[in-house]
């Protein structure tokens, strides 16, 4: 979006994207729009319920006030259901900046048509895991470790996987090309796959393998040589499997789609990244895959694995280790992006709540402080998302206030396409699980920057002092609550004009 810079007042009116609906937009039904919970602790489970999902996606999820025009649509993990949706449905769900996925299976060949004869992106979303593709050979002592017999061998351990059986990979791959000849025989252009492959090798055990001589034998000693050495290898090999065998099938029929899966991120010795127990990857560089696959899950696992043993939470307390859990590896990731493979582009998973080990006990972010930490995500190099909202019949609200979230943010981060689409990042420093500073991210073009600032605790800076420019520095004062400023100059010797958006700290969240 090119504007030029008319008085304050009406740069507000052209860019604000917290203004009233366009006209011929309707306002979403009220009455029929469960409220999520927005409390230090989630709200106890509901009776399981019939869940009108695809009538909420419509009635309590606002068509978008900005265009979409060329980028990527929502990607939800539970998005529109296919069952009876029409063609007027899926236009409405892509008014809504949703378009519905496909699987990566013949049967769903006419879905994708139809999308494609809407116009509309073909944007394949499944999930694999346990032993793919290794299972695949039937019988697990077909295909499982060599462990001798005994009784003090774990049973799970007899299904852990040879990782070097490469030929089953190569079967998968085979398997994959049939699907992507038969979508390309029946003129489908697949635009994306952003997978959802987990599974083995990556999360191979390191005292089985030892127990296993024949297949312990294939790997390289010094990969052997402790569980961290082999935590390294494993996930290593893992990612290069993946590039091979589901990144390289695809890009042969399609090119030019985007293409990535679960937790593919770049990370490096100099700045690398973190898992949710703390563990920092190993190198992980350029692959066959076209963009990353980062995480920001306001997941218990990682929170209780930040948190202070003992502490009593409060709600700023919380909302700031939540805010480091989700920054940090998306933030690590665009990173080294920037440093080693600028050519990749990041479509991040994206969560407010998210149960790993389903303790109620485990507090939970704002949705305040969530949609501020999706503003962020957008000025740190994000290109796409794709939200996970597993449908839970005992909390369906929440499924769909995550879906309301990431819509919310996204409609208001189209305001600023142009910059996101062209501009550079400027911070990617990621605040501490009790950092009470100054958070602040921002994108610059030649001639033109948006930064935000949010304020972690009450004695954050109050102002900002940043040079925009080489010789351009500019002074920028933080309010409580956040807000955004828009940074211009006409040329390199001209002197920034900075504009204050008057940016609420979170637009209102639909409540009947």
């Amino acid at each position: 979006m090119k504007l030029a810079l008319p008085c304050f007042g009406l740069l507000l009116a052209a860019l604000m994207p917290w203004g009233a609906a366009s006209a011929g937009q309707v306002a979403p039904a009220a009455s029929a729009c469960p409220v999520a919970s927005d409390g230090l602790y989630p709200a106890p489970p509901a009776r399981a319920q019939d869940i009108p999902w695809n009538r909420w996606l419509l009635d309590c999820v606002p068509p978008l006030r900005h265009e979409r025009g060329g980028r990527w649509p929502l990607v939800l993990w539970h998005g529109p259901q296919w069952k009876g949706v029409s063609d007027a449905d899926l236009k409405a769900y892509a008014a809504r900046g949703i378009v519905p996925t496909v699987r990566l299976v013949t049967e769903d060949i006419p879905r994708a048509q139809r999308l494609q004869r809407l116009g509309l992106p073909v944007i394949a979303l499944e999930g694999k895991g346990g032993a793919w593709p290794y299972d695949q050979a039937g019988d697990a002592k077909l295909w499982a470790l060599d462990l001798p017999p005994g009784a003090e061998i774990p049973d799970r351990w007899r299904r852990e996987p040879d990782p070097l059986r490469l030929d089953l990979w190569a079967k998968a791959a085979d398997q994959l090309r049939d699907v992507l000849r038969a979508y390309q025989a029946a003129g489908v252009t697949l635009d994306a796959a952003w997978l959802d492959y987990e599974g083995h090798p990556a999360i191979l055990d390191y005292d089985a393998l030892l127990a296993a001589p024949k297949a312990r034998a294939k790997v390289p000693p010094a990969a052997l040589a402790s569980p961290e050495a082999f935590y390294a290898y494993r996930r290593q090999l893992w990612i290069q499997l993946m590039s091979a065998y589901v990144a390289g099938p695809i890009r042969e029929f399609y090119p030019s789609a985007s293409v990535t899966n679960w937790i593919h991120l770049l990370s490096s010795p100099e700045h690398p990244a973190q898992s949710w127990d703390n563990w920092y990857q190993p190198d992980l560089s350029a692959t066959l895959f076209t963009a990353t696959n980062p995480v920001a899950y306001g997941v218990d696992t990682a929170f209780q694995n930040v948190w202070p043993p003992g502490r009593e939470p409060d709600q700023a307390s919380v909302d700031r280790a939540y805010m480091h859990i989700l920054l940090r590896q998306p933030s690590v990731d665009a990173q080294n992006r920037a440093l080693k493979a600028p050519y990749l582009h990041a479509v991040p998973w994206v969560a407010r709540w998210v149960r790993d080990v389903d303790d109620s006990r485990t507090p939970v972010m704002s949705r305040t402080a969530y949609r501020e930490a999706l503003r962020h995500l957008w000025l740190r190099g994000t290109a796409a998302m794709q939200v996970f909202n597993p449908l839970r019949n005992s909390h369906p609200a929440e499924s769909l206030a995550e879906v309301q979230d990431a819509v919310a943010v996204y409609d208001e981060m189209l305001a600023w396409h142009d910059l996101l689409d062209h501009g550079e990042v400027m911070n990617y420093q990621v605040p501490g699980p009790d950092d009470q500073g100054l958070l602040w991210s921002g994108v610059r073009t030649a001639n033109t920057a948006l930064v935000r600032l949010y304020p972690l605790g009450k004695d954050a800076p109050k102002w900002l002092d940043i040079t925009v420019w080489p010789g351009q520095r500019v002074v920028l004062q933080v309010p409580a609550g956040g807000t955004s400023y828009r940074i211009e100059r006409t040329s390199a010797s001209a002197q920034a004009r900075v504009f204050r958006l008057s940016v609420p700290a979170a637009p209102a969240v639909h409540r009947p």
